[in-house]
């Protein structure tokens, strides 16, 4: 599948910092608790745009469920902290 999105090095590295501040599943949890909230602040009414909302949290959270288990479930890059900028 083409994208318009390049994965650059610059995005790499931030994603790799990201994750090492903090791992997947608590990034995860953080967004399914604020949907969660949100959806619970609106009394369960529907949002004009539901559905490409709940696509989005889907393979968001599903990403950071795969990044989290490819990296034994913690998400650090143990190098990380000890490389030089």
């Amino acid at each position: 599948m083409e994208s318009s999105f390049k994965l650059t090095p610059a995005i790499t590295e931030g994603m790799v910092h990201l994750f090492t501040t903090y791992p997947p599943m608590a990034y995860r949890d953080t967004v399914i608790d604020i949907y969660l909230g949100y959806l619970s602040h609106e009394h369960g009414h529907r949002l004009v745009n539901f559905d490409s909302m709940g696509h989005q949290m889907y393979l968001l959270l599903d990403f950071l469920r795969i990044a989290a288990s490819e990296n034994g479930g913690t998400g650090k890059d143990k190098g990380w902290r000890n490389r030089s900028r």
